[in-house]
């Protein structure tokens, strides 16, 4: 498991960014960054990168908090098969979650 994100475009401001994620991951066009809360900024390591290409990525992620009232069966499947809402303690105690989703829920 993993949590809702993606990389912001060339040209494009944080906050456009934002809305687009939410609209594409979440179903969701009625909140912007403005709604949300700073975690933090992380850094994510990976041997592999996304084009299957061989070498390494470097994440610096700004990971964001926001409160929303959706249900599970309206988010989109495009990108995503299935989705899960975890509560803190299984979240953290679960190995089917990625290390890297635990980092914005660890004090």
């Amino acid at each position: 498991w993993f949590v809702p994100g993606g990389r912001i475009l060339k040209d494009e401001t944080m906050a456009d960014a934002f809305n687009r994620l939410i609209q594409v991951e979440l179903n969701v066009k009625n909140k912007s960054i403005n709604d949300s809360q700073l975690i933090d900024v992380f850094e994510h390591f990976y041997a592999d990168n996304f084009s299957g290409d061989e070498f390494s990525t470097h994440y610096v992620v700004i990971g964001r908090s926001i409160n929303l009232d959706i249900d599970l069966m309206l988010l989109p499947v495009d990108q995503h098969n299935d989705y899960k809402w975890f509560d803190e303690t299984a979240l953290l105690n679960d190995e089917t979650v990625h290390k890297h989703s635990k980092c914005y829920f660890i004090k």
